[in-house]
């Protein structure tokens, strides 16, 4: 200020001349001024006027079921309204704010990089916007979008084709002034059929029908002007055309305005601005919908001002139609405000969305509460279903309290903040044995909290439906259309079938059917049990198996008195006992029609025991009764049967240039059309019981089910040889060891992996076995049949005047010599035929057929297994020692532990033995002998100290030793129990597994590892691997004060 003249704006360097540019505006301020002086209707008012709108009335669905609702995305985007249908424009006339003010944007000095910032405040022109908008309304599964502040005066088709992301779409649009403003409303028309628009350049009004419920309701999309009197003017108009409305009000979008002092932060609060915007919202009859995620909603550049500007605000009508609605912020991305998300949380995925996760059971009282909660329940009375069924609903009570109590008091990030003060401590030489204990005791938190969130994770992957349900919005969506597809494919049409006026060639005996409907035990109940998968997806009862085999000897009366009354009391599910979820599963991505998904039956866990059972007891008699072309499900059957045959027979007709017609029947439908009393006339044909009939008319009309059957060696050899070296197959690096010592199994010295060769060449030689062992099934009926047996004698029967001879009347006869051709000659023949009457001299004849033996396996069955055996021991190398392999540690500690025994590993000795120069051969541990295995894993200096601590907290006596052999010669010699033995060697194992990583980042690492922590690490990751490797539980005490004394 000088002279008293006012202080000129100070302004920065103009480089790009964008001052120039600026002052071409300056005169529009006036011609605004007198332009609002004439206005006949409230600024960014457009007057309600008659148009030619299309009316569409879609195949929606309500609020209530759960359609995500209104998104509100305070982005910049498009105006305009047209129908869209598979991209085609049906209607060309937009629906336009008619303008009532020019944009004023003040033009003063300041800084280049403000100005420049502002200018990179785009709208829905930039693509990246775009792209952030269609990304959420895809992930969200959005059916009405509004977008305010969408900077663009004329926006074209595809723009707004781009935002929402998909061809079915109509939209509604108030265009921007400048580069100000502008709204755009786009919406499903299946969801929600428009009856008559109201757009300004301040809001844009929808007036319709929402779903096929034929709801009316009002949505209004506001993006509120800066000024009060002009927001006072707005307020009064929206309360004037809500008065006027009969149905739900839904209002969303930036009303530029906050109603508390809470939701300000970092600027001032107008209390006579809010108050008049509250008063709209209560004399409206509206109110504001919870928002969840973020306290505000818009955030300054620089972080230091924040508000809560956008809202959702709803009539009391919309409240009490959809109590549980609710509104959510969503990121920010691109722009200054947040998104917000409407949505109805209530969703219904069955009687019941409880889960249970098998990492409850690791944690501390759950077991017991588990066992108060079982014992306290009165269950049912009125049978013994009901009460199974009273029981477990009274235990969920009791097991969703105790996780909402029952949470961790001491999360990750906090156990690894408390880590970081202890590791500082000890770092910086003021560390004591209860820091070294305190370390140790957070190290194995943390490893606990990551193991069961390892587990409960695993478990989640597995039911998506548990993690995702109240997302899967589009559930609802097809309800109905699924609903109708399934009603009309299985719907009882002609009660008057054909009747079966013929008998079935095989049928089951009385013996076969007096076992399948004798009297359940509680062995074949607990087997049924133990024969479904732990972690499968459960169904509305939420208990998984891995519940029934731990808590089995708590409730095993329970579900065994509720087997045997489905079985010999009621002979059905009682009511509510057998309810089901439906999984809709897609068979082809995007899948768009019915037929595309393939339903999946979620059933409980009583109905999948039962069925368990009535599966076991059906497996015994298939055999005998199904026809033997059914090669797939039955026992000593294989699936491979059918395309082998059908290989033989082609291979055949080209060779004998014969001519054939191979028909393939698609049986898809057989099964789903069958009725059940159709089914229920097959089983009595095949000799059921009325008992065992009645059963699987129980199961199946309880609930519906589908039956789904719905030169390389080398080269595969090479691919897991360069996998387990740690290189890609086309790199040329180092191979520590010989792929044949990793195929040699753990008797010979090597890891057990086996060969591909001796794994082909064993599945291979199954069907030769199954040939001669078979010789009454299809499959060998066929080979015989196509191939002959070449007019060849079998050994056995060479020597006899009559080849058709039996080895049971062959055996008969006083002479054996009797039957032969001539009479043994002397020498050697006379010999081996004496010891041969020796041998049969021992051999007693049942009454029953002669079979072949394998000799391979004690069973005397064949198996794959020892036929990859015997081929792998008679190429792959032996060694002299047996390979040690404790299975209370992990794979790769055991692994690590084979290559110290055959000194495989890369240390720097064996490096510069392969011709490879490097700086040193030195250990680099402590750097005073050459770095060989056994230097580096019994004879260094710090090893032998992290081997005295070992020794100390096993109380075990003091060990002696400089190599492997002196090693595993001490481990032999400890006087204690052998898996206590087993225990500490792994424990070693363990501890070479963390001395060898902390080698490499020695070697490797720029900052150095710390020694304290070494020690710690080990103990902490053994208890953690041990522990959940042994049958028998442990403390944590138990590990640090008396781990030998562990009775495993």
């Amino acid at each position: 200020m000088k002279d008293g003249t006012e202080e000129q704006d100070i302004q920065s360097a103009d480089p790009f001349q964008i001052y120039l540019l600026l002052d071409k505006m300056n005169n529009l301020e006036t011609k605004d001024n007198k332009l609002e002086a004439s206005l006949k209707f409230p600024p960014g008012f457009t007057p309600i006027v008659s148009l030619d709108m299309d009316v569409k009335h879609g195949d929606g669905d309500s609020f209530g079921n759960s359609k995500v609702g209104k998104l509100y995305l305070d982005v910049a985007g498009p105006n305009g309204k047209q129908t869209i249908r598979n991209g085609k424009e049906e209607s060309a006339n937009s629906v336009v704010s008619g303008h009532f003010k020019i944009s004023k944007i003040p033009r003063t000095g300041g800084s280049i990089l403000d100005m420049l910032e502002e200018m990179v405040k785009v709208g829905l022109a930039h693509k990246a916007k775009r792209d952030w908008v269609k990304e959420l309304c895809c992930k969200y599964k959005v059916n009405y979008l509004a977008l305010q502040e969408t900077k663009m005066e004329n926006m074209n088709l595809l723009c707004v084709r781009l935002c929402w992301g998909n061809l079915d779409f109509e939209y509604a649009r108030s265009d921007s002034v400048g580069n100000s403003g502008g709204i755009l409303c786009v919406w499903d028309p299946n969801l929600f059929c428009k009856h008559s628009p109201t757009c300004s350049d301040y809001f844009v009004m929808m007036r319709g029908v929402w779903g096929s419920t034929g709801q009316l309701v009002l949505l209004i999309a506001v993006y509120a002007p800066q000024e009060i009197s002009k927001k006072q003017i707005l307020w009064d108009f929206l309360q004037f055309e809500i008065s006027k409305w009969k149905g739900d009000v839904v209002i969303m979008g930036d009303f530029n305005e906050v109603r508390f002092k809470s939701d300000r932060f970092g600027s001032f609060f107008n209390v006579h601005a809010a108050s008049i915007f509250n008063t709209l919202i209560r004399s409206s009859g509206l109110e504001e919908v919870n928002l969840g995620g973020s306290s505000f909603t818009w955030c300054h550049k620089s972080a230091s001002k924040m508000s809560k500007l956008d809202r959702f605000l709803v009539s009391e009508s919309f409240l009490n139609k959809y109590p549980k609605v609710n509104a959510i912020t969503l990121e920010r991305f691109l722009s200054d405000h947040r998104s917000i998300l409407l949505r109805e949380s209530n969703v219904n995925f069955g009687p019941t969305q409880f889960q249970f996760y098998h990492h409850w059971i690791e944690m501390e009282g759950f077991c017991n509460m588990v066992e108060d909660g079982w014992k306290d329940s009165i269950g049912d009375n009125s049978n013994a279903m009901r009460n199974l069924m009273e029981k477990l609903k009274d235990l969920k009570k009791v097991i969703r309290v105790w996780n909402k109590s029952n949470t961790l008091r001491d999360s990750r990030s906090n156990l690894i903040s408390d880590l970081e003060l202890v590791d500082s401590r000890i770092d910086k030489g003021y560390g004591t044995m209860e820091d070294v204990k305190s370390r140790v005791d957070l190290l194995s938190k943390i490893q606990d909290i990551d193991k069961l969130k390892s587990i409960e994770m695993a478990q989640k992957t597995k039911v998506k439906w548990a993690v995702e349900g109240d997302e899967s919005s589009s559930f609802f969506h097809v309800k109905r259309e699924f609903y109708e597809h399934f009603n009309k494919r299985f719907c009882y049409s002609d009660p008057s079938y054909v009747r079966l006026q013929m008998s079935f060639p095989n049928t089951i005996s009385m013996d076969q059917q007096r076992d399948i409907e004798c009297e359940v035990s509680n062995a074949e109940i607990k087997k049924a049990v133990w024969d479904c998968g732990m972690d499968k997806a459960p169904g509305p009862d939420g208990f998984s198996f891995g519940f029934y085999r731990r808590f089995w000897y708590l409730i095993e009366k329970d579900v065994c008195d509720a087997v045997r009354y489905f079985f010999f009391i009621n002979w059905e599910f009682s009511n509510g006992c057998n309810s089901f979820f439906i999984a809709l599963i897609p068979k082809i991505p995007r899948a768009n029609m019915v037929k595309d998904f393939r339903p999946i039956s979620l059933v409980g866990s009583l109905y999948k025991i039962i069925s368990k059972i009535l599966a076991n007891r059906l497996v015994g008699v298939l055999s005998d009764i199904v026809s033997e072309v059914q090669s797939a499900l039955i026992a000593e059957r294989q699936i491979l049967d059918g395309p082998f045959i059908l290989n033989e027979v082609l291979h055949w007709c080209k060779v004998k240039k014969k001519q054939a017609l191979i028909f393939k029947v698609d049986f898809e439908k057989a099964y789903d059309s069958a009725s059940w009393d159709f089914l229920d006339e097959v089983l009595s044909k095949f000799g059921f019981g009325d008992k065992w009939r009645k059963w699987i008319q129980a199961y199946l009309k309880t609930s519906r089910g589908s039956i789904l059957i719905n030169g390389v060696l080398n080269v595969l050899e090479s691919i897991r040889s360069h996998f387990f070296n740690g290189h890609d197959y086309s790199s040329k690096k180092a191979s520590w060891v010989k792929w044949k010592s990793v195929l040699t199994s753990k008797e010979r010295g090597g890891l057990g992996v086996s060969s591909l060769y001796a794994l082909n060449r064993g599945l291979l030689f199954k069907w030769i076995w199954r040939f001669y062992s078979q010789k009454s099934s299809l499959w060998s009926s066929v080979i015989r049949a196509i191939h002959g047996v070449n007019g060849r004698v079998d050994m056995i029967s060479r020597p006899e005047e009559c080849k058709s001879i039996s080895v049971a009347l062959k055996l008969g006869q006083l002479n054996l010599a009797g039957s032969f051709r001539r009479t043994p000659r002397g020498g050697v023949e006379q010999h081996q035929f004496v010891e041969m009457s020796e041998l049969v001299k021992s051999i007693r004849l049942v009454p029953r057929s002669d079979r072949l033996r394998w000799d391979l396996d004690s069973s005397g069955d064949f198996t794959v297994a020892s036929v990859r055996k015997q081929i792998d021991d008679s190429w792959l190398p032996r060694y002299d020692r047996k390979t040690r392999w404790v299975k209370y540690v992990p794979i790769k500690t055991n692994i690590l532990a084979w290559k110290v025994m055959s000194d495989v590993l890369p240390t720097r000795f064996n490096i510069s033995r392969r011709g490879v120069n490097i700086d040193s051969i030195m250990c680099s541990v402590c750097e005073k002998g050459v770095e060989t295995t056994t230097h580096l894993f019994f004879s260094c200096c710090m090893i032998k100290e992290v081997y005295s601590l070992i020794f100390r907290c096993w109380d075990i006596p003091v060990g002696v030793f400089d190599s492997y052999d002196g090693w595993l010669s001490w481990i032999v010699s400890l006087r204690l129990p052998h898996k206590n033995k087993l225990l500490i060697e792994g424990f070693f194992h363990i501890m070479w597994w963390f001395f060898w990583s902390y080698r490499n980042k020695i070697i490797f690492e720029a900052k150095a590892p710390l020694k304290a922590s070494l020690f710690e690490n080990i103990v902490s990751k053994s208890y953690v691997w041990c522990r959940h490797r042994c049958k028998v539980s442990f403390s944590w005490n138990d590990w640090l004060n008396n781990p030998n004394l562990i009775i495993l």
